[in-house]
């Protein structure tokens, strides 16, 4: 269908609203006011049965939902099987934060042995892989 563009424009001003009017979405009993209400009233008088299991459903992650499901457990590290697996993503903020510690243990002891900045360099050197690798960092 070809349009000239007067007829383009006259079609489409028809869906612009004129000023101080609001598009109202919703309207009846699926108004935003007192939905919740006017539909229990509906299922009442319908004899709608609720199921009581869908409140309580419960949004799983993609590694929760595997467990759920196969048993398998993917965040157990795959060469001890005792520690957990870190991504890269996880590794990187965690690199983030420790540099912010850093920097202020360096502002607010100027004069420290230097344990921050060799604990910060052993994270910018883990912080340069790819993939995943077995990591156990203890903190005492």
């Amino acid at each position: 269908m070809t349009l000239t563009l007067d007829e383009f424009i006259i079609r489409f001003l028809m869906h612009v609203l004129s000023r101080k009017f609001v598009k109202i979405r919703h309207y009846g009993i699926l108004s935003n006011r007192n939905r919740s209400t006017k539909l229990q009233k509906c299922k009442e008088l319908t004899g709608a049965v609720e199921n009581k299991n869908q409140n309580l459903e419960v949004k799983l992650s993609a590694a929760e939902l595997l467990l759920k499901l196969t048993g398998i457990d993917i965040n157990i590290c795959s060469c001890c099987g005792k520690g957990k697996l870190i991504t890269k993503e996880k590794l990187k903020l965690i690199f983030l934060v420790l540099k912010q510690i850093s920097e202020r243990w360096k502002r607010l002891n100027p004069h420290s042995s230097g344990n921050a900045a060799s604990f910060f360099s052993l994270f910018q050197k883990l912080s340069n892989f790819s993939g995943y690798h077995h990591l156990s960092i203890y903190l005492w």
